[in-house]
């Protein structure tokens, strides 16, 4: 056997044990008497034998979530030394001292490139230095803003099949410094940038109704009620409040025109969409319509006064849907059906 098939094979053979096996002893079989790991992105790791056994034990392989994947990319062996390229793909379903510490299970699927330099001597592994981008694994687990110069799985997609647009950043930085003195210049002064919704306030014919339908239909948390305006404050759990309700005039109108709607997203994909389908059915609450609009999957129906609301989950990394939704000129692609009713067994 050549050199370069040794050291292949003795790094096959610790993949093995730390990825298949998940194994402490296994792993340190194929490791010289001191070896030493480094992950490089967070300085997590450990030095000599003892300490590299409770790293693995403790930390690693015992945080290795269930539907782990690692894809091959390219390979390149030489002076001792083997470097891998790879994909790494999870569910963040368990606790990850080594590559999320201190983060609970957020549930998000996650996609990065990775790169593990690892020094042989002999026939046995002598230290790996593991590289990966964790801004891309912050952004995927949604603890990182994406108005940053920072991207997510598409970065691991574009490393699989390199054909998705380039340079969108730049372009996107270019953008705004363009438009910067426009702004400046009308007002005296830069202008505020607006990041996101903050709360929705729709009107209501009865507080009280509207009530038992936001926190029993839909599971949130009566904040405040003012009985003196008749306004209640909803919140999902994180925020102040998301949605509110306040009570109209008789001769003003209630309730959504056309397709408006007020969108709300969901933790999971398809699997809990469904559940939350069958529990507004079960309230016996007004469903209007559900859709597959590729970059999303959703449920369309009423609150108590006719103001439409959506559930959605995410079906595609934020900057893939935004591309999506800019190129897609077949509108069934954006409006297909979606069937969520229980399948028959």
């Amino acid at each position: 056997m050549s050199t370069k098939e040794t050291l292949s094979s003795v790094w096959d053979q610790h993949l093995v044990a730390e990825f298949a096996a998940k194994s402490p002893e296994q792993a340190l079989a194929t490791m010289t008497a001191e070896p030493y790991v480094n992950v490089v992105a967070l300085m997590i790791g450990a030095r000599g034998r003892d300490e590299v056994r409770d790293f693995y034990a403790h930390h690693f392989l015992t945080h290795i979530p269930p539907d782990m994947e690692m894809v091959p990319v390219s390979r390149t062996i030489g002076q001792g030394r083997v470097v891998d390229e790879l994909i790494m793909r999870f569910t963040h379903s368990i606790r990850m001292d080594w590559l999320l510490p201190g983060i609970a299970p957020t549930g998000k699927h996650v996609e990065v490139p990775m790169v593990a330099i690892v020094q042989c001597e002999g026939d046995k592994v002598a230290h790996e230095h593991i590289y990966w981008d964790q801004a891309s694994v912050l952004v995927q687990v949604g603890l990182l803003d994406r108005t940053l110069p920072v991207r997510g799985g598409e970065i691991a997609a574009q490393v699989l099949n390199p054909t998705q647009p380039m340079n969108e950043l730049i372009r996107r930085a270019m953008t705004n410094t363009a438009a910067r003195p426009r702004a400046e210049s009308r007002e005296g002064a830069v202008r505020a940038k607006i990041t996101k919704v903050g709360h929705v306030v729709l009107g209501c014919r009865d507080p009280q109704a509207s009530i038992t339908f936001y926190t029993e239909t839909l599971g949130m948390e009566l904040v405040r009620f003012d009985h003196e305006i008749q306004m209640a404050f909803f919140s999902f759990g994180e925020r102040d409040h998301d949605i509110a309700v306040i009570k109209v005039p008789e001769d003003h109108p209630v309730g959504s025109a056309g397709l408006t709607h007020t969108a709300l997203q969901i933790e999971g994909g398809e699997a809990e969409l469904r559940a939350l389908y069958q529990r507004l059915k079960d309230y016996g609450v007004a469903v209007d319509f559900t859709a597959d609009h590729g970059l999303t999957k959703s449920v369309y129906f009423f609150d108590p006064d006719g103001n439409r609301l959506e559930l959605f989950c995410q079906s595609m990394e934020m900057a893939a849907a935004k591309h999506y939704l800019q190129t897609t000129q077949d509108r069934s692609k954006l409006m297909a059906p979606l069937n969520l009713e229980p399948t028959m067994a």
